[in-house]
């Protein structure tokens, strides 16, 4: 249980793969969600998000997909960050 409370604190990453290059605006004023790279003449984004994905999937729903890969956030990855964040407190402190 605690281990999914620190998933859901975790930013992870997003692969979208689309036929045509992202559309202008389709991904403004997300909140948690930052274009990390784009390859493939805008075709391919590779994306942060933090927190839940809905509204951004609504808006991918609507552009022409091809492919999504969203992999959950890898163990390590999330204690790291919460010991990361952990050890900040103590050194602020």
């Amino acid at each position: 249980e605690e281990i999914e409370k620190l998933r859901a604190l975790r930013t992870r990453k997003m692969e979208v793969r689309l036929e045509r290059p992202v559309p202008d605006g389709l991904l403004t004023g997300l909140e948690g969600v930052r274009i990390l790279s784009t390859d493939d003449g805008g075709r391919r984004l590779e994306l942060s998000v933090h927190g839940n994905p809905r509204e951004l999937l609504a808006r991918l729903s609507t552009a022409p997909l091809i492919d999504v890969v969203y992999p959950p956030a890898d163990l390590e990855s999330i204690f790291l960050h919460y010991y990361r964040d952990d050890a900040g407190a103590e050194a602020a402190s």
